[in-house]
């Protein structure tokens, strides 16, 4: 076979050494018998990726250093990677496909001699530079370099024959699924996910022009990612021609063998384009007709012609390519200079030391682990060596310590959280509840600064973060969702305010304030105590309340914080609290659960069973009871302003009479992980009493789930639906 013929040369191989072991399978002993190569052939019309065979042929060679699958090209690989993996209903299975995918070498049948690329004006519009360099190695040979200007469409056609050998001579070529990959794919997605739009609205008129925003899961800041705007947000590719004929620069067309070029600077960008447009095309074949119900003619339209929609983008998105045209003895040194390396400093030795290996074993029950630089693991939580210290110091109620700390300190702080975790191992969880916190600090930073932004409090803005995770550990504040650390933050404010008001950066540089609030907390948890919770049922407070919220709010992030402000002024303590918004008698939207109720079940340590659901945080979220407030709002046509119409206080809200949907939505979800299958979350359109859907600072911020795939965090969610039976039974 040709594919056999064209492999052996290039492995520089003899022929006499290739051995058919089975149907669509060879097997290649390397020279000396060093390396050996399995070549499993997909290439032919029709041609399936057997799973099963493959999985048996792997277990059955030992020894084998390298995989190769033949492919006609690259969109039909990764066509075939598609269609089986809907097939396998099994998270292991799953992640082992991806990872027999990742670390095996494809050849393409496709390949040819020559290609055509089409340039922009009309030849002229490109800068070129020529130089003769001297030197022992180089002596007095020629280099030229030509900029151009290509789009996505043209690079398609090189990368779609060569895929990832494309970037074999560079040093960074190794791509891997990985968190930071994954989110330079996420940002690639919204120029494409634009485009589409922008195509759309060419296309189409009527209502469909916004909705279809939502159904491409298009953002709402999408004119920052026009495909036009990719040239001056991105530094460009670099190819490397070190072939024996030169590229054929003439007219509006570039001629060169894509079987000597090398991208030896940009393969995250192109693989992490491609492959988002790839992910973008799955989704949209993935979208379900009840999802959006109204919107059948139009998903069905958007599943017919997205792959023309998508072209057209190719063909705006243009990026700056430099063609380098030189003998290979030039790659090396120009590789390098193109991808300066950092230098190993001494946190990356303490990081690969045998204290950390140890810590490393504990925190493994979290599914965390202190990392060195630039080191890729599949874990759902990684720290810097200094990370994990400043947050080991903040369980320790060290804020200040943590927030000044010194590198030459790391070592100390290492060897004592150590010891200490031997003796407590609650200490994990502990870093555990500040990750979370510090997540809900940055993804917050507006609502906070929105709620608590007087000038007086500025600092605590600005500096209070390590000072606020302590506080909530020593407080014992539960649960740890977005309405519990908003109120707690003002309760923070309002005791670290009464203590000291002069404060500055350098004050959370240092211990000795929290250690006053530690003397003092006792004292105000008994002050606490003495205010009573009144009913609010009476047409007094209400309306009292109903004339705050009406002269105030100016924004829905404010409602809470005008809430707590009019509790303080008649003495009425609720430490907890959640706010329902209603419109015109309605549920204006689903209600969110905890991000730790979900979380828990990703984070779970690799040999940990799923927990049942009695014993998991969903279950005792649904049983929990808790004030809430319903706040009844309608659009004032007269006075252009909404205004509240009517106020609920429910004193114990629960979801507890739900319990068996509760349940039966948890099962399913456990299912979901164990199949690898994030299709298979409960949606709202199922009819379910709950739902999954994301729940996230951006769609930048993801996890691994259990395929090897990062998908955006999300929750549980009760139903609108849910919500409102709930709150009409207690009315």
């Amino acid at each position: 076979m040709k594919f056999l013929e064209n492999i052996t040369e290039k492995m520089e191989i003899d022929e006499n050494s290739i051995e058919k072991i089975k149907e669509r399978f060879w097997k290649i002993e390397g020279n000396d018998f060093e390396d050996s190569y399995v070549i499993y052939d997909c290439s032919k019309e029709g041609d399936k990726f057997d799973y099963q065979e493959y999985a048996e042929m792997m277990n059955l060679e030992e020894g084998i250093s390298y995989q190769i699958i033949v492919f006609r090209n690259w969109e039909c690989e990764i066509e075939l990677k598609k269609e089986v993996y809907k097939k396998l209903k099994n998270a292991t299975e799953r992640k082992n496909l991806l990872r027999w995918f990742d670390r095996k070498i494809s050849y393409y049948t496709e390949l040819e001699d020559s290609i055509k690329l089409e340039v922009e004006g009309y030849g002229e519009n490109y800068l070129e530079y020529a130089n003769c360099l001297n030197g022992p190695v180089h002596s007095q040979k020629i280099i030229k370099g030509r900029i151009y200007n290509l789009t996505f469409f043209e690079l398609k056609k090189i990368f779609n024959v060569r895929g990832k050998d494309l970037f074999r001579k560079n040093v960074r070529f190794g791509l891997k699924d990985n968190k930071i990959g994954n989110q330079i794919r996420i940002k690639f997605k919204k120029y494409i996910k634009t485009g589409i739009y922008e195509e759309w609205k060419k296309r189409n008129s009527g209502n469909s022009i916004e909705k279809i925003k939502e159904i491409i899961g298009l953002e709402e800041d999408y004119t920052e990612y026009l495909p036009e705007n990719f040239w001056f947000y991105h530094n460009g590719v670099t190819v490397f021609y070190y072939g024996k004929a030169n590229i054929d620069f003439s007219g509006t067309t570039i001629k060169l063998n894509p079987q000597e070029i090398s991208v030896i600077n940009g393969a995250q960008t192109i693989t992490n384009f491609f492959e988002g447009m790839k992910e973008i095309e799955e989704d949209i074949e993935n979208i379900k007709e009840g999802d959006f119900t109204e919107e059948k003619n139009s998903i069905n339209k958007l599943k017919k012609y997205s792959v023309n929609y998508i072209e057209e983008v190719l063909k705006r998105t243009k990026v700056k390519v430099i063609f380098i045209d030189g003998e290979e003895d030039f790659l090396k040194p120009i590789t390098y200079g193109l991808n300066t390396q950092l230098p190993i400093v001494e946190s990356d030795i303490i990081a690969d030391s045998k204290d950390v290996n140890e810590l490393n074993e504990k925190l493994k029950r979290k599914s965390m682990k202190i990392c060195k630089s630039g080191e890729e693991e599949s874990i759902h939580t990684a720290f810097s060596l200094l990370d994990f210290v400043k947050k080991y110091l903040i369980t320790q109620f060290k804020p200040g310590t943590s927030k000044n700390l010194q590198k030459k300190d790391l070592l100390k702080y290492i060897k004592e959280a150590n010891e200490k975790i031997d003796k407590n191992t609650d200490i994990i969880d502990e870093i555990e509840k500040v990750v979370v916190i510090e997540e809900w600090w940055k993804s917050e930073k507006k609502e906070r600064e929105s709620f608590y932004g007087d000038a007086i409090d500025e600092p605590y803005l600005k500096y209070g973060k390590n000072y606020f995770e302590s506080f909530i550990l020593i407080s014992n504040k539960e649960p740890l969702d977005d309405d519990s650390l908003i109120l707690a933050f003002g309760e923070f404010l309002k005791i670290f305010r009464n203590m000291e008001r002069n404060v500055s950066d350098k004050t959370f540089k240092q211990d000795s304030l929290f250690e006053k609030y530690q003397e003092n907390l006792k004292k105000y948890q008994k002050n606490s105590e003495k205010y009573q919770e009144k009913s609010l049922v009476s047409k007094e407070l209400k309306d009292e309340l109903k004339a705050c919220l009406n002269n105030k709010v100016d924004s829905k992030y404010k409602t809470r914080k005008i809430i707590v402000d009019y509790l303080n002024e008649k003495g009425i303590n609720i430490p907890y609290f959640r706010v329902i918004a209603y419109t015109d008698g309605k549920p204006r939207e689903a209600y969110p659960f905890p991000n730790t109720t979900f979380s828990e079940l990703y984070k779970k340590g690799e040999e940990e069973e799923y927990l049942e659901y009695r014993d998991s945080l969903f279950c005792k979220e649904i049983h929990r009871k808790f004030p809430v407030f319903v706040i009844d709002w309608r659009e004032d046509v007269k006075e252009g302003k909404r205004i509240v119409n009517d106020i609920f206080y429910l004193p114990e809200f629960t979801f507890e009479e739900y319990d068996a949907s509760a349940k039966e939505v948890y099962e399913s979800t456990i299912k979901a992980f164990e199949d690898g299958d994030e299709n298979e979350f409960i949606k709202m359109g199922d009819g379910k009493d709950f739902h999954i859907r994301p729940k996230a600072v951006n769609s930048e911020d993801t996890f691994e789930f259990t395929n090897g795939r990062y998908i955006t965090k999300r929750t549980f969610w009760a139903n609108k639906t849910t919500v409102e039976k709930l709150i009409s039974d207690y009315k």
